[in-house]
């Protein structure tokens, strides 16, 4: 912005991570958190109300998987560069994995959407999320987004280093009542991720929707 700048209205907040959601989610022992049903109706307020999108899943008889894939952007004061960081270093592997994933019971057919959500306007951001029955993404501002899941859907955090303390996306779950899984990757700024650790939770979400279904 320039030196000089003026706006007739303005909102102030604290960084992200000085919020106080966000030192909430430092503190491994914080477990105390619960289901709010505030969260869902504040969802059903930005969802249903102003972005005029179903607040529930479409029934049919499709498992709907996002994968999200961190790409390159200028958005985060971080990245001055340009490049993100915690980037999948196996993208191909895990997608071929998931596209192999079957419903043992045959009630849901898995389908798989890799979501670049930097490309995405946040209305079409929020449209796909909407529908999701499990969302996959390595530990970012993305995982977010599970306050938008509907309740009981399921949200996977990939996290490595560091990041493994940090539990702010899992509280975000319970609040949302969204069921969470935390998986571990190798790596820094290149992660690797097991792709049979991956395979075995996601099928894990599968069978849990499908025993919910019959």
């Amino acid at each position: 912005l320039p030196a000089k700048s003026c706006f007739s209205r303005a909102i102030l907040m604290p960084m992200g991570y000085r919020s106080p959601v966000d030192v909430h989610g430092m503190i491994s022992n914080a477990r105390s958190c619960q289901n709010d049903p505030r969260v869902d109706d504040f969802r059903k307020l930005v969802v249903g109300s102003w972005l005029n999108l179903p607040i529930e899943r479409a029934q049919g008889e499709m498992f709907n998987i996002g994968m999200i894939f961190r790409r390159d952007y200028i958005a985060h004061p971080r990245a001055g560069s340009g490049r993100a960081s915690r980037k999948i270093s196996n993208e191909d592997e895990v997608l071929r994995a998931l596209k192999q994933l079957r419903d043992p019971s045959g009630v849901w057919q898995p389908n798989v959407i890799t979501l670049s959500l930097e490309q995405l306007k946040f209305y079409d951001q929020v449209k796909i999320i909407t529908t999701l029955n499990t969302l996959i993404g390595v530990h970012g501002a993305a995982l977010s987004y599970a306050l938008w899941m509907q309740p009981d859907s399921d949200l996977i955090e990939i996290a490595s280093g560091n990041y493994r303390g940090r539990f702010h996306f899992e509280f975000y779950s319970i609040w949302a009542g969204v069921h969470y899984t935390k998986l571990d990757a190798k790596g820094g700024e290149k992660l690797t991720l097991d792709v049979n650790s991956l395979k075995q939770a996601v099928e894990a979400t599968i069978t849990r929707h499908s025993t919910n279904k019959n």
